[in-house]
């Protein structure tokens, strides 16, 4: 899937590359830009989640897989810092999840759902990135209200000046087209390690993806509701093949990031004549400039 993004995020993206994920040191087979990750283990508390046919219910197993890649992604590269919005049962308002992952400054944030639906032959992987505003979007996932949309705000911490805005904006396009990417590499190591049906990488406007300020995934590892597929995300062997898959999704990702950084030729200084009184923009001062 591709997305198309204004020029100007484009030209930026490189530069928001540098500030972001700029490569740094890493441990031998380890990441490089990536240094900090926020794994988000969706529902908790008397929110379940989906609830398969035997009882098993969903905030359960995504609780075991993030403890599991947690420990996964550390063995890779004990270097890494790997944050979990929660470590027992108890509910995350989606909004502090994603406030979270900002003010620790994660290169990443992935939150981890099992899906649901009426149809019990429903089964597959899909992994979502946040939809751009104005893009036409799908299929709503079944059974996940609590991922459901809500009218896009400047996050927590970021002023409302044209200034402020503008910069949040760059970034906020900066890390959806890096989401696109991210999703992408997630699926794919997703379907081939496990060879479930491939429900492709979607776009959704989910509440819980909301103001990130770096890439970001809702990663779908398949239907509680079926009963076939529900019985092998209960497994802890394919549990462990799903986290061998998203590691290896993360480390592609990470890779590609580090390339592009290191790709990247800054164009060449050229000095601009001075402006002149005609040529100069006004900048409104009134609720139009935002």
């Amino acid at each position: 899937m591709h997305v198309k993004f204004p020029p100007i995020v484009s030209l930026m993206l490189p530069l928001l590359l540098l500030g972001t994920l700029a490569p740094t040191a890493q441990a031998a087979d380890g990441l490089t830009a990536v240094r900090t990750i926020v794994l988000d283990p969706g529902h908790g508390g008397e929110d379940t989640g989906t609830t398969g046919p035997c009882g098993t219910e969903e905030k359960e197993l995504v609780l075991q897989i993030a403890f599991q890649l947690r420990d996964a992604l550390l063995e890779r590269d004990p270097t890494l810092t790997v944050i979990l919005t929660r470590e027992e049962d108890v509910y995350v308002p989606l909004e502090d999840r994603t406030h979270l992952a900002n003010s620790v400054g994660a290169d990443l944030f992935v939150s981890i759902h099992l899906n649901g639906a009426v149809n019990p032959g429903a089964h597959g992987i899909e992994t979502f990135f946040l939809a751009p505003e104005g893009t036409a979007i799908g299929e709503v996932v079944p059974g996940q209200a609590a991922l459901g949309a809500t009218r896009a705000r400047l996050p927590v911490g970021v002023a409302g000046d044209l200034v402020s805005v503008i910069r949040h904006d760059l970034q906020h396009h900066a890390a959806l087209r890096q989401s696109a990417r991210l999703a992408e590499a997630v699926q794919g190591r997703l379907i081939a390690e496990t060879g479930a049906r491939d429900r492709n990488v979607r776009e959704g406007r989910f509440r819980v993806l909301r103001g990130a300020r770096m890439p970001a995934v809702v990663v779908e590892l398949g239907f509680l509701t079926n009963a076939r597929e529900g019985e092998r995300l209960a497994d802890e062997t394919y549990q462990q093949r799903l986290v061998h898959a998203l590691v290896g999704g993360l480390t592609e990702f990470d890779r590609w990031t580090t390339e592009a950084v290191a790709e990247w030729t800054p164009p060449p200084h050229r000095d601009s004549p001075a402006p002149t009184a005609e040529g100069m923009a006004t900048v409104p001062t009134t609720g139009a400039a935002r």
